[in-house]
């Protein structure tokens, strides 16, 4: 762009602010708005109506990632951004489709360990083989949710989940497994469905499947009668419902009493300051303790020092997820490791 074009942006943008910072009179109210603007500019920024629409959404974006007033004009780190993401968009179209047996999801499992050090469950991580090459969620979960994409990937994950669950089983039929449910995945009113099909392709036991929902998920649809209806049918079934991330929501501990859930996770905000602040000492020790009270087990997540490890058991944390014991592994490590245990 000229200093020219620059120039113009600037002016545009100070009208705009000058405008929004301006108290507005509504009947007998003031009204102080704030505001998050995305930006772009024709014809730098797209040459039609839906390419500058695009364009203004990925700045828009941008400027959510604050609660501050942030207005963001499209600029080329976004671009590269969003080029970035129609080369991923493609190759998970390219996966999905299944003509490369060599392009695949694939499940990697993080051990769960009790105070005996015994391996009583174990998370289910999707990873992403591309051409050889193994990715982890933060490169494409984000973007196959934006995309849908997440409903195909998610279908994955359970159908695999199910199949090795039925192999460890064979090697020991009191290990669970967890399965993370994402917020796209809960608004499906057939997910139930897919589930129970999946189980009974298997001849699964459903109690050996825990199925993980974050805390801010569950809140975030709190008041959706469908969610609610899918929790109860899970727990019918003898399917576990854990609460993930639990501390990093909106909720309080009161709230617990109203979550229809079998286990509860801290999440490793209140982990890692851990075994000397005495702050992170106190909310582990509450948190377990009402979940306690309300027939919840409770698993540590982001464990990674022994020290850590003692304290929590100490508070009688049932479980403990984390570097600590055990990284994510391949299927076939997990029934190396439960097969020596």
């Amino acid at each position: 762009m000229t200093d020219g074009k620059h120039t113009l942006e600037s002016k545009v943008v100070k009208n705009l602010i000058h405008n929004i910072d301006n108290v507005w009179k509504y009947e007998n109210h003031l009204l102080l708005l704030k505001y998050r603007m995305g930006i772009s500019i024709f014809p730098d920024h797209g040459k039609t109506v839906s390419e500058l629409m695009k364009s203004a959404d990925e700045s828009l974006v941008e400027a959510k990632k604050t609660n501050a007033p942030q207005v963001v004009i499209y600029n080329e780190q976004l671009a590269e951004r969003k080029r970035a993401t129609e080369i991923i968009t493609a190759q998970l179209k390219k996966t999905l489709s299944g003509k490369s047996s060599s392009n695949r999801f694939v499940l990697h499992y993080q051990p769960k360990v009790d105070r005996h050090g015994t391996v009583k469950s174990a998370e289910c991580l999707v990873r992403w083989i591309y051409e050889d090459k193994l990715y982890y969620p933060g490169t494409f979960i984000e973007i196959a949710e934006k995309t849908g994409l997440i409903y195909e990937i998610g279908d994955i994950v359970l159908d695999t989940g199910c199949k090795e669950l039925a192999l460890i089983a064979q090697q020991n039929p009191t290990v669970n497994i967890a399965l993370n449910i994402s917020p796209q995945q809960l608004n499906n009113t057939k997910l139930f469905n897919s589930i129970h099909d999946k189980i009974t392709k298997y001849s699964v036991n459903p109690e050996q499947l825990e199925l993980e929902i974050t805390e801010s998920t569950i809140m975030d649809s709190w008041n959706s009668s469908e969610v609610e209806t899918f929790i109860k049918q899970v727990r019918t079934a003898g399917i576990k419902v854990s609460i993930d991330d639990f501390g990093t929501g909106l909720s309080s501990l009161s709230r617990l009493l109203e979550m229809p859930a079998d286990i509860l996770k801290i999440d490793r905000s209140f982990v890692i300051h851990l075994p000397d602040n005495k702050k992170s000492q106190h909310m582990c020790k509450s948190i377990t303790s009402l979940a306690h009270d309300l027939g919840m087990s409770v698993v540590a997540e982001g464990v990674e020092q022994t020290g850590q490890a003692v304290f929590l058991y100490s508070i009688n944390c049932d479980y403990i997820q984390g570097f600590c014991f055990y990284k994510p592994m391949p299927f076939d490590d997990f029934i190396t490791l439960l097969a020596n245990q």
